[in-house]
């Protein structure tokens, strides 16, 4: 057992080690002795108790912290700022630290207090909350901690409760990429960055910016560009200050920071990036590396390792949530582990090393030793461990090397060797799995008990390579995308003359020619007749992800040249793009995209989104892409205008594009309801799709970059692709500027969509009461937005019965817009489901099936739920305060009872208030959503794993911020419309 013994015999069904009454006492003791009592051993044994879940086989007794009785309440002040709030507090004699909590709602500090920082006494007696938003209510205590020679779980007296409202005021905020640097001493580099300097309030006056570093010697920061900033009322108001991070051959020390601090008064922002060193030969212990989502060794050595000799960096421990295993999967492609069992009882994969047999450093065409740590489950004798490789990290494809047999169980060495064959950028994949030693299901083999990880590191052959943006989204980027398209296009967009780019662009080096399709999309498509047939297609370029970039063409690495690739003047008619694709494809020269140029027809709410690699095939996978950019809110883009949008705070994020690689955009126009509102572009009857249409000149500062045509996407339905063979380019282009080598891509961490769960309410004895329905408010209590899959109801008898489940934003028990929320007059509530179910029997739980509107609580919101039958049919009891039920995510509150349910109505007779409260017996199905594309997959037509027939895995998602808002959402599937041609 583990929080309790189901099958315990008498009333105490927590006497197990590990039970969750043990795991209490535990954590509330004060000298690791339970059997001398707890400081809140009384409390704790009541609470379990009462549902039989404590334990008798020690005294209750209340003991310890003695000396924390004597902590008096600090004395708090609270002051509000810019979407913050400072709280400094007098020091109390003999504490050791102080716990700062904050809470918000109604309630103050009487709910859900969250602890944002535990300080000790020599530290400060001070701390500022960041990041809140203006005009909402906080409240706050502060309680101080450990008296004299005592534990630091002892507690003293709380601190009186202090509320603050943050304001907007004038002020500035100074934002530096949050990215590590990592320099490889012996090439004294230097690295350029871009802070963000921004206003708001309405902040004037001149800003003044230094630089300065520390923990490492020989690096030096130069600049800040410019040195300082002046805003002006009614002018922009983000600013660009560039700092140069200068690493000497010499350079010593570390891990270090360089900070750059802005200075306006008495108002002063700092900002930091972490800097790490990195040298050369000898044994290299991995960091997880951000770009590419696996722990990698950065320069060369004679063997690269997981963990230290000491264990203070230990990479790979665990096994995804069990350990945990930390940014886990650590693969290359987020091929997942298995969730089963328990930490060092099942199967883990504790740590890789590959190292040189010679004990030089690690070379093309010698023999490497590759070690895995694991854990064994019983005597070993049915877990094997798969050792693979591949020297193409951007698109891997694994060559299996050895399957090795735990030796025994518990913790073991396993080993092979191979010889290496590449020079660069090296990977070993190993693979330990539970049953048998059948490798056909290839490195990504699934099962409850498996865990992959990889390791990157560097092979000499060839000079350092610096660290590049190898991981591509996709798990399998090798596979062709499909050629034919699944029908033919509802109408036939009148042609727009095709010029040809003067140059010849680098195509695609992953796309194959794409035949025009037939009417049967099972057959061969007949080639197009405007196509020469015999025509051959274009071969497909060298292209290796890791290879060496060239230097900029500057004599100056600190020079910055604008460079503007755009599209040709319009003539003619355009055609209305509700969303669109291309792809950008680099030279021989690194450099960044600044800025997205449009050709706007009254669009008012524009997203941007990029990936690492083609688009295709991953149009319809939203969590291969990272949003970017979002236009302004107020901004309008009038129309047949060709502009930079006007992007909100954040601004448009840059995009590195590496030499040689391509990036790939996609923008989406989200004005919702809005017939004729998007971008502009044309259409190409004799192009292939992705195929290049404009170029830079190759002695541009930026080399020859070539932007290309794509596919057009539906406005009211992110990531749908129109599905027709013709291809469209948008009328604009974009900004891009000469970057540093050493710059590595935006960090694309790969993560999981969807963390499940449910919410049990409390179950009362079966009783007699029953209604055509309950009401009953959820409330998100967590930090990310929560999707309810279904529900399940416990009805009154056996049979077919109706059942729908309804939801509307806010508490059923207030009113808005004149009407009462408990009724649908207003048409206020969305049906999430309407179907028919069977149940078990009296009192049997019910499921509703998955729904078939998505119901979404955004986080810190209120949503109301109706089940109703109509028929009399819900069990349920009258309830308290203390039947409502939370977790970490949701808290259900008391249902209110529907009896006079008529179809549509969700109403009672009575005003809510007057009824008794009723509790909801049921389960609430639900999954936290991890990313905003976790939400967007949520979509009928998404394909989540394009590179396999199957929907069952994730394509590698890239974190996309997720964005609050104060009610919840009702997510519908609706169809798209088809553009228009505008002349």
């Amino acid at each position: 057992s583990t929080w309790y013994n189901l099958y315990a015999t008498n009333e105490y069904g927590g006497c197990e080690g590990n039970s969750g009454y043990k795991a209490f006492l535990q954590a509330d003791d004060d000298n690791g002795n339970l059997s001398d009592g707890t400081p809140h051993m009384t409390a704790i044994y009541e609470a379990f108790h009462r549902h039989e879940i404590a334990c008798n086989d020690m005294i209750v007794q209340d003991s310890g912290c003695a000396g924390s009785l004597s902590l008096t309440a600090p004395d708090v002040t609270v002051t509000p700022g810019n979407g913050e709030v400072q709280l400094n507090w007098e020091p109390v004699t003999n504490a050791a630290a102080y716990q700062v909590f904050r809470t918000e709602g109604v309630h103050k500090c009487a709910q859900g207090k969250v602890v944002l920082a535990t300080i000790t006494s020599s530290e400060s007696l001070s701390y500022l909350d960041t990041g809140l938003q203006s005009g909402r209510e906080y409240s706050y205590v502060v309680i101080p901690k450990g008296g004299v020679e005592e534990s630091s779980s002892c507690f003293g007296h709380s601190s009186d409760c202090k509320t603050a409202t943050p304001v907007v005021m004038p002020s500035f905020q100074l934002s530096c990429p949050t990215g590590r640097i990592y320099a490889i001493v012996e090439n004294a580099p230097s690295h350029q960055r871009d802070c963000m300097l921004v206003a708001s309030g309405g902040f004037t006056g001149v800003v003044s910016l230094a630089c300065s570093t520390t923990g490492i010697a020989g690096v030096s920061c130069v600049g800040p560009s410019p040195s300082s900033e002046e805003f002006f009322a009614g002018q922009t108001t983000t600013k660009t200050v560039s700092i140069t991070v200068q690493v000497a051959s010499s350079a010593t020390g570390g891990p270090g920071e360089v900070t750059l601090t802005a200075t306006s008064g008495s108002v002063q922002k700092t900002s930091s990036i972490p800097v790490t060193l990195l040298f050369g030969n000898g044994p290299q212990v991995a960091q997880f590396d951000d770009t590419n989502g696996v722990p990698r060794c950065i320069v060369r050595g004679t063997e690269c390792s997981s963990k230290s000799a000491d264990n203070t960096v230990h990479l790979l421990k665990g096994r995804s949530s069990l350990g945990p295993e930390a940014n886990h999967p650590n693969t290359l492609d987020a091929c997942a582990d298995g969730g089963s069992g328990s930490y060092e009882s099942d199967e883990s994969l504790e740590w890789i090393k590959v190292k040189s047999t010679t004990g030089d450093n690690m070379k093309v065409d010698d023999t490497l030793t590759v070690e895995a740590g694991v854990y064994c489950w019983g005597n070993g004798s049915t877990d094997y461990a798969d050792f693979y490789h591949t020297t193409t990290p951007g698109s891997p494809n694994w060559s299996l090397i050895d399957t090795v047999q735990c030796p025994g169980g518990g913790h073991q060495t396993i080993m092979t060797e191979y010889d290496s064959q590449a020079a660069g950028t090296n990977v070993i994949r190993v693979q330990f799995r539970y049953g048998g030693n059948d490798v056909s299901t290839g490195a990504c083999t699934s099962g409850g008990y498996n865990d992959r990880d990889d390791l990157m590191f560097e092979v000499e052959g060839q000079s350092p390579i610096t660290p590049s943006p190898t991981k591509n989204s996709t798990p399998n980027p090798t596979k062709q995308p499909t050629p034919i398209p699944t029908k033919n296009p509802s109408e036939q967009p009148t042609p727009n003359p095709v010029s040809s780019p003067t140059k010849n662009p680098t195509p695609n080096p992953t796309k194959q020619p794409t035949p025009s399709p037939t009417n049967d999309p099972t057959k061969q498509p007949t080639p197009n007749p405007t196509n020469d047939p015999t025509k051959q297609p274009t071969p497909n370029p060298t292209n290796n992800p890791t290879k060496q970039p060239t230097p900029n063409p500057t004599n100056d690495p600190t020079a910055t040249t604008f460079v503007e690739l755009t599209t040709p003047p319009r003539t003619g008619s355009a055609y209305l793009l509700g969303a669109a694709y291309f792809d950008v494809t680099g030279g021989d020269v690194w450099s960044k995209i600044t800025d997205l140029q449009i050709t706007s027809y009254y669009a008012t709410r524009l997203q941007v989104y990029s990936k690492f690699g083609s688009a295709t095939p991953y149009e319809a996978t939203p969590c291969a892409w990272k949003l970017i950019a979002e236009t302004a809110t107020g901004w309008n883009g009038g129309s047949w205008t060709k502009q930079y949008p006007q992007w909100n705070d954040d601004g448009f994020k840059p995009v590195i594009l590496p030499s040689n690689e391509t990036v790939s955009f996609y923008v989406v126009a989200l004005d919702v309801g809005t017939s004729y509102a998007g971008i502009l572009g044309k259409v190409n009857t004799d192009e292939e799709k992705y195929s290049p249409w404009i170029a830079t000149p190759e002695t541009s500062s930026v080399g020859l970059v070539t932007m290309s045509h794509g596919r057009k996407g539906y406005s009211d339905s992110p990531f749908k692709p129109f599905s027709d063979y013709y291809t469209y380019g948008i009328w604009g282009g974009i900004k891009l500027e000469n970057v540093d080598t050493d710059t590595s891509a935006p960090t694309m961490a790969p993560t999981s969509l969807y963390l499940p769960g449910d919410l049990e309410s409390p179950m009362k004895e079966v009783s007699a009461d029953t209604f055509n329905g309950l009401q009953f408010d959820v409330e998100n209590l967590g930090l990310q937005p929560v999707i309810v899959n279904s529900f399940s109801a416990r009805f009154a008898s056996m049979g077919y019965h109706h059942m729908e489940v309804w939801m509307r934003e806010g508490s059923h028990m207030d009113s808005s817009a004149g009407c009462d929320n408990w009724n649908n007059w207003c048409n206020d509530w969305t049906k999430l489901a309407d179907t028919s179910v069977q149940t078990a029997g009296s009192g049997s739980f019910t499921s509703s099936g998955q729904l078939t509107t998505i119901g979404i609580i955004n986080p810190g919101s209120t949503a109301a739920f109706a089940i109703v039958s109509g028929k009399g049919l819900f069990l349920t009891k009258d309830g308290a305060l203390s039947d409502t039920v939370q977790n970490d995510e949701l808290r259900i509150n008391l249902a209110t009872p529907i009896d006079d349910y008529y179809g549509d109505s969700i109403q009672s007779i009575y005003p809510v208030n007057g009824l008794t409260k009723k509790v909801f017996q049921g389960i609430i199905h639900y999954e936290v959503a991890n990313s905003l594309c976790a939400i967007q997959s949520k979509a009928d037509w998404v394909d989540l794993d394009p590179s396999s027939s199957s929907l069952t895995s994730g394509t590698g998602p890239q974190t996309n911020e997720v964005r609050d808002s104060e009610q919840p959402v009702i997510v519908t599937m609706p169809g798209g419309r088809d553009e228009e041609d505008i002349q």
